[in-house]
């Protein structure tokens, strides 16, 4: 009779450390990580490993929200390159002015 007492405090046990074990999988759904899918097979393939866990918890409490001037790496000549291309493709009728003017803004503001 006594091991019917401790099922109930097992079984809370068992619960706790599963939330804890899989407390960067929450992490990620709870943000709205794009990369949930991601961190929630790293958690469950690689969790038990410690270091997998680590990295799991880390990459969910990363900032996923970046600009992209930071990694966009355009030189002034690609710019230029980019902007006879979108020229030529204005001249030969494949894109309209309208969009032209919109593809030079975004290029020019990057």
């Amino acid at each position: 009779m006594q091991t019917d007492h401790n099922i109930i405090p097992a079984l809370i046990g068992f619960l706790i450390f599963i939330i804890f074990y899989f407390a960067p999988t929450l992490n990620a759904r709870s943000r709205k990580h794009p990369s949930y899918a991601a961190i929630f097979l790293v958690n469950l393939l690689l969790g038990w490993t410690m270091i997998g866990w680590l990295v799991a918890i880390m990459w969910s409490a990363s900032d996923f929200k970046f600009s992209g001037r930071a990694f966009s790496g355009i030189t002034p000549h690609m710019k230029y390159s980019q902007l006879e291309s979108l020229a030529s493709m204005k001249e030969r009728g494949f894109i309209t002015d309208e969009e032209f003017e919109m593809e030079k803004k975004k290029l020019l503001d990057s």
